[in-house]
């Protein structure tokens, strides 16, 4: 969606390059930048969990939550998003990064499942006192992301968020 204007101001989420389009980066380019990435298989169950009922979550039966996850991943992949947040839990983490040339802009990339190391160490690198990042939000699942997927169900998020897999290099 490089160049679209995909936007809510109450809401957040915004692209590297709707921020662009919408001049809310400084022009003389003094800032740094940085982002938390998720490892997309987790990122795509939160998401799931979060915007579906998911009755099946909490099932003792392996069956029963593979097919439950892998229904409503299909349905989430498939269906055309007309809400800002879910567009935004959708799309690749990669293009929150991009500029409107395509290259990625972001000066520093945390990973969420190392964020208080992460941004301690980003906070050292710009001389501000370390500061530990409070959760909020999180669902309290207790399973590990591994304990929802099938076979299939990892070769969907694959094909949705490979880059993503990729450029970050996360594996299952």
């Amino acid at each position: 969606m490089i160049g679209t204007l995909d936007y809510a101001f109450a809401a957040q989420h915004l692209t590297y390059v709707e921020m662009e389009l919408l001049g809310l980066l400084p022009v003389d380019g003094r800032y740094t930048s940085f982002c938390v990435v998720r490892n997309p298989y987790d990122r795509a169950l939160s998401s799931i969990m979060h915007f579906y009922p998911a009755q099946w979550a909490n099932a003792a039966d392996e069956v029963e939550r593979h097919a439950g996850f892998e229904r409503d991943l299909q349905d989430w992949l498939r269906k055309p998003l007309k809400d800002h947040n879910e567009r935004a839990h959708r799309r690749p983490q990669l293009d929150y990064m991009r500029n409107k040339f395509g290259n990625i802009a972001i000066d520093h990339v945390l990973r969420f499942e190392s964020l208080d190391a992460d941004f301690c160490e980003f906070s050292r690198l710009l001389g501000i006192p370390e500061t530990n990042i409070k959760r909020q939000g999180a669902s309290g699942r207790v399973r590990s992301y591994h304990d929802y997927y099938s076979l299939y169900s990892k070769k969907l998020v694959e094909a949705a968020f490979g880059a993503d897999i990729e450029t970050f290099g996360y594996t299952y």
